[in-house]
């Protein structure tokens, strides 16, 4: 009887080590994607600024247009 229980105990053990296997595994993959998608967040920063700069300087190039354009009027 009593190596019945082993047997089963045996068993449960085995099934947590490979589900901690597995979850070590799913661990380590997520945290690649997230590394992953954190380089990705900061280079669609930089784009994002790098268009929202040179909207500015349109706009200010703009304005200094219009200021010409209202002087000649």
């Amino acid at each position: 009887m009593d190596s019945d229980k082993f047997s089963v105990l045996d068993g449960k053990i085995d099934s947590l080590v490979k589900k901690c296997a597995t979850l070590k595994d799913d661990n380590l993959r997520l945290s690649q994607t997230l590394a992953q998608k954190d380089l990705e967040v900061r280079e669609l920063k930089k784009e994002i600024e790098r268009i929202s700069s040179g909207k500015d300087e349109a706009d200010t190039r703009i304005e200094e247009i219009l200021k010409k354009i209202e002087e000649v009027s």
